[in-house]
Parts: structure tokens; C-alpha cells; sequence
């Protein structure tokens, strides 16, 4: 068993973690549907996608997964491609760094829209489709969650960031119980720092933070492990760097 051939849709697809997520996935043989909120950004992504693997197969188009009519015809749009959806990568996240007081309304609702409500628009869509498909080795499908290791260490002006990353680790353990008995593997990956263009904390300088291709090469391996095995599940990993450096503002 493997993910060759497995149709699997992978949200904020442009961002640095997304993209090698994409990428490693297409390495592995799957078929990849992805999106993100710019179609410039997804238009430019396909074509240097179809460049490196040829022989891959996608779907791809703009996608604001906080809107739920997007989502529906997102996923819409996926099935009718594919035929059939074998898992989702929620990745996409949005983050805006200040005090509380500071920080707007607008930010602070932008934040829980597409980091929490965004990941369980994507849940409620795909999990019908999920469900349609026959177990293979104990297993219908996978969803995995990318997380952040942020609520779990203070760091000054983040707290709308970590407060929506707690709360979609708590929907990722309630999703795993709820549906690990119907052959959905769901797992939650908390993330360290990454080096990335994410947040004005991530230079390209930093050469301890995780790298992009890492957290990609990690839930690819993730995906093809809950194919592969018929009884075990990991329903929470953690992924850290090997050489913390404390940093100003900085998590681990």
C-alpha cells in the first residue's frame, strides 16, 4: 500500500510549507488537488509543478477555504476531477503579530476564519466523499492538520496565532475519536519554527529553524504510513528542530 495513484487536496498550497507538501506528494505518485486564496500565486505554482513532474497528475484553483461556498465548490470541483478524494492536508493559515489591544477586529477574525473555520469547512466537505470509499487495509482516508507548537510556549504579540493553533489541536483530537472507528486516520502535526516567509520573524539567514522541504518530506511520510498500516493511528506529532536557538520572539 502507498499513496500512488490516492487523490489528496492540500490547502494554502502556495505558502512554504504548503508547496513542498504539493511537492513531495507528487514525488510520492499521488494525484494533487490544491488552492489558496491567490490565483496568480496557484496559476504560477502549476506550471512550475507541471515542469519538475511532468507525469503528475492536478487539479488546482483559488480557494478561500474561510467562505463555505468556496469550499463546497472546491471540493466539488475536486470530485468531479478525480472521482473519488482519499485525504486532505489542511495546511493553510494566516497569522497577524501584536498585543491584544492592538490587534483589529478584522485581524483577529481573519485569523480564526481561515486557521479554525477554514480547516472545518474543509472537514465537512471532504469527510462525506471520504466515507464513500471502500477501507483498504482498515483505512478510508486521511485528514492531517498542520498545527503550530505556538500555544504550547509564550511568545510577546502572538496570542490570536496560538489561541486559533489550540483550538484546531483540540477539533483534530475530537475529528480523530469521532471518525477513527469509520476508517478516517485523522492527525494533528504541531510545527516549529519554520523557516519560511510566514511571519517578518522567519529570515532566510536562519539557518536553525526546520526547512520547508522537512515538514513537506514529513507529511508526505505521515500520509503514506496511514495507508500502510491496517490497527496504528498517530492522532498528534510533534516536529522541532534539532538545534533551538532562543531568539527573541522566536519559538522553538
Amino acid at each position: 500500500m502507498s499513496i500512488i495513484n490516492k487523490n489528496i487536496i492540500v490547502t494554502g498550497a502556495t505558502g512554504g510549507i504548503g508547496r513542498e507538501v504539493v511537492k513531495s506528494l507528487a514525488a510520492a505518485k499521488a494525484n494533487v488537488a490544491f488552492c489558496s486564496r491567490n490565483e496568480e500565486n496557484v496559476n504560477a505554482l502549476f506550471l512550475e509543478l507541471k515542469e519538475e513532474f511532468p507525469e503528475a497528475v492536478f487539479y488546482c484553483c483559488s480557494c478561500d477555504i474561510s467562505s463555505e461556498s468556496d469550499v463546497k465548490k472546491f471540493i466539488g470541483n475536486v470530485y468531479s476531477e478525480f472521482g473519488k478524494i482519499d485525504g486532505v492536508v489542511n495546511n493553510a493559515g494566516v497569522g497577524y503579530f501584536d498585543s491584544f489591544l492592538d490587534l483589529t477586529e478584522e485581524k483577529w477574525n481573519e485569523i480564526i476564519n481561515t486557521n479554525v473555520h477554514g480547516t472545518v469547512n474543509m472537514c465537512r466537505e471532504v469527510i462525506p466523499y471520504i466515507l464513500k470509499n471502500d477501507k483498504e487495509n482498515g483505512k478510508r482516508g486521511i485528514i492531517i492538520n498542520v498545527g503550530s507548537s505556538s500555544p504550547q510556549k509564550y511568545v510577546a504579540g502572538n496570542i490570536a496565532y496560538a489561541s486559533s493553533k489550540a483550538a484546531l489541536k483540540t477539533f483534530s483530537e475530537y475529528l480523530f475519536n469521532e471518525y477513527r472507528k469509520s476508517g478516517i486516520s485523522v492527525t494533528h502535526v504541531s510545527v516549529g519554527s519554520v523557516n519560511t516567509g510566514f511571519s517578518k520573524r522567519n529570515k532566510d539567514t536562519i539557518g536553525w529553524k526546520i526547512k520547508p522541504w522537512e515538514t513537506g518530506y514529513i507529511i508526505k511520510t505521515l500520509a503514506e504510513m496511514a495507508f500502510v498500516t491496517e490497527n496504528a493511528c498517530l492522532p498528534n506529532i510533534d516536529v522541532r528542530t534539532m538545534n533551538p536557538i532562543e531568539c527573541n520572539g522566536d519559538k522553538e
